[in-house]
């Protein structure tokens, strides 16, 4: 068996699909959407601080395999 990515096509449908989904809940429920977008911003800070902080470590340590 070998593992593989998804590819940036399935990824990008996934990602899609799910916002969608996420904004028919949000104009249905206004407490998901209240947790929603302060989860959004949380991720976004997030993945700020991971592209500065982590990424460039687990970029080194795969490439020195």
């Amino acid at each position: 068996m070998k593992l593989q990515n998804f590819s940036n096509e399935i990824m990008k449908k996934a990602y899609d699909v799910s916002r969608e989904l996420y904004a028919e809940e949000a104009a249905k429920n206004p407490a998901w959407a209240k947790i929603y977008t302060e989860f959004e911003q949380y991720r976004k800070s997030q993945n700020a601080w991971f592209s500065v902080a982590e990424a460039g470590f687990d970029r080194f340590m795969q490439s020195v395999r």
